[in-house]
C-alpha cells in the first residue's frame, strides 16, 4: 500500500488556480461524474447531469466541474480554467485547492487520493477490484472514503449517503458551513 501524498502539483499552478478561486464561497467542492466514453464499462459507472444536480442541490459552497469534454455543465456547477491548459498537472492544482473532490471512479479520484486530499469515491454496485468490497475506506487512499451502490443501477442511494455525509460534515467543521 503506497504511502499517501505521494504526489505533489506544481506550485504556481496551485497558486493559479487558488487566486482563481478566493472570491468563491467555501467550501471548495470538485467534481467529476463521468470517466471516458469509449470506454465500454463507462455508463455502469457514470452519473447522469440530473443525478449530479441531485447531489449538489442546496448543498453548501462551490461545485467546480473537473469534468473534461462536456458542453454544458449541470446545474450549480462552475468552471474556473477559463483556457487554460487542460492536462493532469492543471487538475493537480486545482484539486489541490479543494476542500473536497467528489469523483465516480475515474482517474480524478485516484490523482486526488495520490495529493493525500479529501476524495470521495461513487461506486458503481460492480466496481473494479481495486475498491475491494464492503468498506468505505479505500486501502490505497487513507484520504479516501468509498460510496457503493447496493444493488446494480442505485445511484439514488448514493447520492443520498453523500448528502448526508456532507450535511454532518458542514455541521462538524464551521470551515465547511455554507
Amino acid at each position: 500500500v503506497p504511502s499517501s501524498p505521494y504526489l505533489k502539483p506544481d506550485a504556481a499552478l496551485v497558486e493559479l488556480y487558488k487566486l482563481r478561486m478566493m472570491e468563491l464561497a467555501r467550501p471548495w467542492i470538485g467534481i467529476t461524474w463521468s470517466g471516458n466514453p469509449e470506454l465500454s464499462t463507462n455508463a455502469k459507472r457514470s452519473l447522469t447531469a440530473g443525478q449530479v444536480t441531485d447531489l449538489c442541490d442546496g448543498m453548501p459552497g462551490t461545485w467546480i466541474s473537473l469534468q473534461k469534454g462536456v458542453a454544458s455543465l449541470p446545474d450549480r456547477l462552475i468552471s474556473v480554467e477559463d483556457g487554460l491548459a487542460s492536462t493532469m498537472d492543471h487538475a493537480a492544482a486545482l484539486i489541490e485547492n479543494l476542500d473536497l473532490v467528489i469523483s465516480v471512479d475515474t482517474s480524478i479520484a485516484h490523482l486526488a487520493g495520490a495529493l493525500g486530499r479529501p476524495v470521495w469515491t461513487l461506486l458503481a454496485h460492480s466496481s473494479d477490484w481495486r475498491w475491494m468490497t464492503g468498506s468505505a475506506k479505500s486501502v490505497w487512499y487513507p484520504s479516501m472514503r468509498l460510496f457503493r451502490q447496493p444493488v446494480r443501477g442505485d445511484w439514488a442511494t448514493v447520492i443520498a449517503e453523500a448528502r448526508r455525509a456532507m450535511l454532518n460534515r458542514a455541521a462538524a467543521e464551521s470551515s465547511f458551513a455554507a
